[in-house]
Order: C-alpha cells, then structure tokens, then sequence
C-alpha cells in the first residue's frame, strides 16, 4: 500500500530497500486498531560505511504534521558502525496511541506509505490516553 506521492531524499549512503506495516500477529498491512501493538519493519542496505546511523520513522496526519514517531537515537538503541555492502532490519515496536483516523508513515522516503488506526472507542484529539476512571 505505497503511496504513489512518495518524496525519496539523501545521498544513497544506505538506502531503505523494504518497508512495512505490521499488526500484533506480524501480518502485513496499513490498518492497526487503537491500542493494539503494531511494528514499524525497514530493511536497509550500506552502500558505505557510517557509524552510528540513525533509523527513524515519523507518523503524519494527511494534512503533513507531523503527530509522533521516534529513532534509534531518542530510544537510546547504539547501533555501532554499519560496514558498506551490509544489509540490515530493524524494527520500531509499539502500542496504536492515535485516535482513529488515516496517517502517512514517513521514514526519509517521505510519506511513503498510509496508515488508517481504527477503534470502537473514541477520544478527542490525536491521542488516547486510555484513562483509566474511578468514581467514589
């Protein structure tokens, strides 16, 4: 489920060769529930040696904002010199925190693929906090 309005950028050091969306049971897709543990797949190939790269990815609203997204870097993951001809995967772990609604998922191929959250439960904003209330 590429996005045909992809935007692609960089010096082709390394370059993302596969990229996916994955549910909790590791299937892939553009549509995860809210709350439900979903991942962020790339596979990444060094045409060079760099140290230290940093693998990120960003969620963005249609509209271009940018809602969240996090890094190798932000989540205190070393990830030590990546040796040219190297091919490697990471993976981005995480709980659906998004409202219901349909995002971009931006990891330096811009907007590369869509994201639709789904949910039986709402909340205002962009973000659920899963509240939990008691009333005495």
């Amino acid at each position: 489920n590429l996005n045909p309005k992809v935007l692609e950028y960089g010096s082709k050091l390394a370059e993302i060769q596969d990229f996916a969306i994955r549910d909790k049971s590791g299937m892939v897709t553009n549509v995860i529930e809210k709350g439900e543990e979903f991942s962020v797949d790339m596979k990444i190939h060094f045409h060079e040696t760099i140290q230290e790269p940093i693998f990120a990815f960003t969620i963005k609203d249609l509209k271009g904002t940018e809602i969240t997204g996090t890094n190798t870097m932000y989540e205190n993951t070393p990830v030590g010199t990546q040796k040219a001809g190297e091919t490697r995967r990471i993976t981005f772990t995480q709980k659906m925190p998004l409202e219901a609604g349909e995002y971009t998922v931006f990891h330096r191929l811009y907007d590369v693929c869509n994201l639709t959250v789904i949910t039986d439960k709402k909340a205002v904003g962009y973000f659920d906090l899963f509240s939990k209330v008691t009333l005495k």
